[in-house]
């Protein structure tokens, strides 16, 4: 016999893809001398973080609808990395159009869903607001 609690635990249970866009957020705050660039280091950490983003969001979730204006989009930046390929000229601007099409594509099907958490997304955005604000004005005392 099947315990029914068990079941509906497993229909219950809730999405944690919203903590996975604040280590989105989180992680493109994030400069460091690490690469070449202190831009690069957030820029990767952003590509990175997306691309798991993405992938988890495209495992959990079958049923993905692209809207018209969503498509034209899509064409156009589908269009821009390509030919980039193409003309042997794949940089950074390209790669990075491509991947936050497809994060678009999976947080407006994300922000669709009935069971999306709304209000932990705004409060970990108002958390790492805070904690940004907070160490850039420590920053700014300190080399005063």
């Amino acid at each position: 016999m099947i315990n029914t609690d068990i079941v509906n635990s497993i229909k219950e249970k809730k999405s944690h893809l919203d903590i996975l866009l604040l280590i989105i957020i989180a992680t493109s705050l994030l400069n460091s001398n690490f690469f070449y660039d202190e831009t690069y280091s957030s820029y990767y950490a952003f590509c990175f973080s997306s691309i798991l983003f993405i992938f988890i969001f495209f495992l959990k979730n079958k049923d993905i609808q692209i809207k018209f204006p969503i498509l034209i989009l899509g064409l156009l930046s589908t269009y821009i990395f390509v030919q980039s390929i193409f003309k042997n000229y794949l940089n950074l601007f390209s790669l990075y159009i491509f991947i936050n099409f497809i994060l678009f594509i999976a947080t407006s099907n994300l922000f669709r869903l009935s069971n999306f958490n709304f209000i932990r997304l705004f409060r970990g955005i108002a958390f790492l607001a805070t904690i940004e604000s907070n160490i850039l004005c420590f920053t700014i005392f300190k080399n005063n």
